[in-house]
């Protein structure tokens, strides 16, 4: 059995770039590459990447493609079912392992502790003035699946999933849902590499597209998170859903949707969520009534 299955959802990523993040892989110190398999699920894209490309490396890699168009979430949730290593970690088909001892120091900690989750910290590039610049992310920044480990079995055994309808914020929702209910190992290594991406979603489309069209999964990934949190007993999930609400009302309340032609949609989303936290008896005095009068350092 292998230690480790680093699964990589892929869509419409060129050969040079998939090339560029398996390197990262293969470039790790003081790692036994026998521990290590790659698991690579094509959701679907126009064009097959090309196989041989994956001959070339030192550990075992298994290729998969969706039948259809399924989004990150669910290709993701493909490839942990096709897992049948000890532990399991996320990799984004455009990013990388950082090349340091993180492995390794990952490794003796499955080995001598077995955690359920082990947390490493990130480097986050970003665009300022032009220039891509970098800065580290460790756990108490924000909850991210870049930078875990988690114990497969685990999830299994908790029926911990990414969420089935779910295309965006698939992320937010698995995250928050198994950080805060999870007994988790803190380590403080830099192991991943989420690289400035000028395709990506928000900035290809620009931000009003994104956030416009991304609110209904905003949505649901607050109420089905919260849904769950309150399943399984967690003790932040009320903080969890006045997070949600904050972030939803901001975006609501935001430029992007100040717009005539979406008002309805906002007005639709409004009531729904409003009636969500009244049928869950979370007081309504509680929620934000404009953004002057609510803080998120308030919880």
């Amino acid at each position: 059995m292998k230690t480790l299955d680093i699964i990589i959802p892929v869509y419409n990523v060129e050969n040079e770039v998939l090339i560029q993040t398996l390197n990262s892989i293969q470039n790790q110190k003081n790692v036994d590459f026998e521990e290590i398999g790659v698991i690579i699920v094509d959701d679907f894209s126009k064009s097959e990447i090309d196989i041989n490309i994956l001959k070339n490396f030192s550990f075992e890699i298994q290729y998969y493609r969706n039948s259809k168009n399924c989004g990150a979430g669910i290709t993701r949730q493909n490839g942990l079912d096709k897992s049948k290593a000890l532990y399991v970690t996320f990799l984004d088909s455009d990013d990388e392992f950082i090349v340091n001892d993180s492995f390794s120091r990952v490794f003796e900690s499955i080995k001598t502790k077995k955690p359920n989750v082990i947390i490493t910290d990130i480097i986050q590039q970003y665009m300022i003035n032009n220039k891509i610049a970098e800065m580290r992310k460790t756990y108490e920044d924000f909850y991210s699946l870049h930078g875990l480990f988690i114990n497969r079995q685990y999830l299994s055994d908790n029926n911990y999933q990414f969420h089935p309808e779910l295309r965006l914020y698939e992320d937010f929702y698995f995250c928050n849902v198994l950080l805060c209910t999870s007994k988790c190992t803190y380590i403080k290594v830099e192991s991943y590499l989420w690289k400035y991406n000028p395709s990506s979603l928000t900035l290809k489309d620009g931000e009003y597209i994104f956030l416009t069209k991304s609110i209904d999964d905003h949505f649901i990934s607050i109420r089905d998170g919260y849904k769950q949190l309150k399943n399984r007993n967690c003790e932040v999930s009320l903080e969890f859903l006045l997070y949600g609400i904050y972030s939803l009302y901001c975006v609501l309340e935001s430029n992007h949707f100040n717009r005539s032609e979406i008002q309805i949609k906002k007005n639709k989303i409004e009531k729904k969520f409003y009636d969500f936290i009244s049928k869950n008896n979370i007081i309504l005095d509680k929620c934000p009534k404009s953004k002057k009068d609510y803080y998120y350092n308030q919880l």
